[in-house]
């Protein structure tokens, strides 16, 4: 971060706001998963988990989604992977 009073460069900015964003994705992932957390230790205190999800559907659906969706914030922030998303899609721009 820049002392105050300085502006940051554009590539700074950039980089700045996609952790940022990254950030943002990653707590609204986060924030679900901890609330059905906390609900599934409720209904396991009081019985009640077998009748709200019998299966385990839910349950799995939130833990595959959030895995799903901190992993491709992971990522998206690597450069290396942005880099090879570039290459591929220009690649196919090409051959089209």
């Amino acid at each position: 971060m820049g002392q105050s009073g300085e502006s940051f460069s554009q590539p700074q900015q950039k980089s700045q706001m996609r952790v940022s964003v990254t950030g943002m994705v990653q707590a609204a992932l986060f924030l679900p998963s901890s609330l059905w957390t906390i609900a599934v230790a409720f209904l396991y205190i009081t019985n009640l988990f077998e009748k709200v999800d019998p299966n385990r559907f839910v349950t799995m659906t939130f833990c595959s989604m959030s895995s799903l969706g901190n992993l491709l914030c992971f990522g998206f922030s690597q450069s290396v992977f942005r880099n090879g998303i570039a290459s591929v899609i220009n690649k196919l721009k090409r051959h089209k």
